[in-house]
């Protein structure tokens, strides 16, 4: 055996994961291998926080901030002169091609902006990789060498952001189209207690990136004092610091990729939260399923889209809409959320939409009515233009129920609608459970649903489900030494975008105690590495437990109310996993979960054929909750979905509350 080990190390890693009973990180080490990943992500592993760590070399680090600290007294250009001899090189020879120039600009531009203020703000700004600013720059003087300036940017401009724009941090990102920048200038000597103060006497505002430029260089030792002082003071989110050192570290990379690295050098030391739990996520926070986004976006791609609970379907809408809608080029996309809207409470609200958008006229009494006011709309019969036009209609289940009583009326009216427009209107309905069911329908020659394709939305693969929690995690300093850390982390959410956002919150949200603890220091942090010591914790935290448990509930839950089949169907398969002590020899038929249907006497399942048992458990299939092994039998998509059913005594215990009375 130590021959194979020896030949695939991940077997040795399996075996340890077996022998400790971590069972969901050993049955991911197992699917990596089956999926070929298993080195690709290892890679990936390895580039997490690669340029950080870098910089932080005293190599690399103390060169830099010696020749800053040696030549105080010049202004940066001059510095920067003397670095570019030391290393070989002169300004001249830099001036012989423009990437040499524009290193030469942005050293130039820092200059202007202490010398002359907002004459060389917006060059500055542009050289660090944000668009130009707008010519309307506030300024305000404070004292001790200090300047405020309030900058705002052109909206238009912010569609080309996702592709320069890699950072996972909004406040430096999209959302300085919505709340502008800030940028505070000092000049003159100080220590990272007086910059601190200074930063803070200019007033905090959260919700908008400031950057300081320090004229002035800063030891390591001051940077992570200054990085505690940040970490530890909830106010201070969204600060960066770029001092001369690190102003001399970023003329190495090109203007497009500045911004990045300035927020992969410098946040680790500042305090923001890119992980978001709840709510609306933005393009930065937005990683993998890039596949599915194309898919949804293309005019000719999927019209159903269907999964779990968390699994990001309503962010994928969402992200469409954000990317599809630029009303300044004719093109619309809105989304919609109908949760629990029959199929006249969702003509309502998409006419309303519609017509608060003076896409129409008047709002239309009939779903065919609508059908012709979109018809007139897309050949131009209204003085409005429309070159695209998409609805991207979220929650649908209750909409798909209603419209089935009425012989799929609507569904039919939307369908005309895209086939009559030539690839200028698209309709997208996102659900649960109905939106499956009425997929199934595709099979019918004869039903609306046999022209719409669909897409199912999964957890994330393992590559996809390491970039969201790695990416964000690298930009705050964080290093993880091993695989098989990630793999603790991953298994326990469960490869739920939404678990593994919450998580890395927490993770983030650590730091601060960490720091109180003194398990964190200004000798040694950032980075902040992190352990299974430090892991530990956060994984037995009881509100992270809660919320995985809570999520795979009501998952299994969307059809309350509906006989409760996916939750009695799980229990069922729970009770067979159980029987055999949580590790089942071979997996099952529906025939297993109806013999513990009889066992149990719970007349809805074992009144169910055989046929309608097995397409509800293709159901539970598609949201994830069961996989098919190659036979056709089932198992749990995940062993911790086991796990979360309860020991034996609850599972027994919820099966007899379900027997018949």
């Amino acid at each position: 055996m130590g021959g194979e080990e020896d030949d695939f190390p991940v077997l040795g890693q399996i075996k340890k994961c077996l022998s400790e009973n971590n069972l969901s990180v050993a049955e991911d080490y197992m699917r990596q291998c089956q999926d070929g990943k298993r080195t690709e992500i290892s890679q990936m592993v390895v580039s997490y926080p690669n340029e950080f760590m870098k910089f932080l070399k005293p190599k690399n680090y103390n060169p830099l901030y010696d020749m800053c600290a040696k030549n105080g007294k010049y202004m940066l250009n001059s510095i920067f002169d003397n670095w570019l001899r030391s290393n070989n090189t002169s300004n001249s020879q830099l001036s012989k091609n423009s990437a040499g120039r524009e290193k030469l600009d942005f050293v130039n531009s820092w200059v202007r902006l202490i010398s002359n203020g907002t004459v060389g703000l917006s060059n500055l700004i542009y050289h660090l990789g944000y668009p130009r600013p707008l010519d309307d720059i506030q300024r305000e003087k404070r004292e001790n060498n200090r300047f405020i300036y309030h900058l705002r940017f052109d909206r238009s401009e912010s569609s080309g952001e996702s592709q320069t724009n890699r950072h996972p941090i909004k406040a430096f990102g999209s959302g300085i189209f919505e709340h502008g920048l800030r940028v505070i200038s000092i000049s003159g000597r100080r220590t990272w207690e007086e910059i601190i103060n200074e930063i803070q006497d200019c007033g905090i505002q959260p919700e908008t990136g400031t950057i300081c430029i320090f004229d002035g260089a800063m030891a390591l030792s001051e940077r992570r004092e200054l990085a505690r002082a940040m970490k530890v003071d909830d106010n201070m989110r969204n600060i960066i610091v770029i001092d001369r050192v690190l102003a001399l570290y970023l003329t190495d990379y090109e203007r497009l990729n500045r911004r990045n690295k300035t927020i992969e050098l410098a946040m680790p030391f500042g305090n923001a939260q890119p992980f978001i739990s709840t709510g609306f996520i933005p393009p930065e926070m937005f990683i993998g399923r890039t596949a599915e986004l194309a898919k949804i976006r293309d005019m000719n791609g999927p019209t159903l889209v269907y999964g779990g609970r968390q699994l990001g379907k309503s962010i994928l809408l969402k992200q469409v809409s954000l990317l599809e809608h630029h009303p300044e080029k004719d093109m619309y996309a809105f989304y919609f959320d109908i949760k629990g809207k029959d199929m006249e409470a969702a003509l309502h609200a998409i006419a309303g939409e519609l017509s608060r958008n003076g896409l129409i006229m008047t709002e239309p009494e009939t779903w065919e009515d609508f059908g012709e006011q979109m018809k007139d709309l897309l050949t131009g019969r209204f003085q409005k233009k429309v070159s695209k036009l998409m609805l991207l209609i979220d929650e649908a289940d209750q909409f798909l129920l209603s419209a089935d009583r009425e012989k799929n009326k609507p569904i039919e009216v939307l369908r005309d609608i895209r086939n009559y427009s030539e690839n200028r209107f698209k309709f997208v309905l996102a659900g649960l459970h109905n939106v499956i069911r009425f997929d199934k329908n595709r099979l019918g020659s004869n039903t609306v649903y046999g022209q719409l394709e669909h897409i199912n939305i999964k957890p994330f693969s393992f590559s996809d489900a390491c970039e969201l929690l790695l990416k964000p995690l690298s930009y705050m300093g964080f290093e993880i030494p091993s695989m098989e850390i990630i793999s603790t982390i991953l298994s326990k959410t469960n490869y739920f975008p939404g678990l593994i956002q919450f998580y890395g919150k927490k993770l983030v949200e650590s730091v601060k105690e960490s720091y109180r603890k003194k398990d964190f220091n200004t000798a040694n942090n950032p980075p902040y590495v992190l352990d299974e010591k430090y892991l530990k914790t956060l994984l037995e935290d009881k509100d992270f437990l809660e919320d995985i448990e809570k999520k795979f509930q009501i998952t299994l839950r969307v059809d309350e109310g509906d006989d409760d089949y996916y939750y009695l169907i799980a229990l069922a398969m729970a009770d067979c996993y159980a029987l055999e002590d949580g590790q089942p020899k071979q997996n099952y038929k529906p025939d297993d979960i109806r013999n513990v249907a009889v066992v149990y006497g719970i007349s809805r399942l074992t009144n169910l054929s055989l046929e309608n048992l097995e397409a509800l458990m293709d159901e539970m299939e598609e949201l994830n909750i069961f996989r098919k092994d190659e036979e056709g039998r089932y198992l749990f998509n995940r062993y911790s979905f086991y796990s979360m059913m309860g020991g034996t005594e609850k599972i027994e215990r919820e099966l007899e509350n379900y027997a018949d009375e």
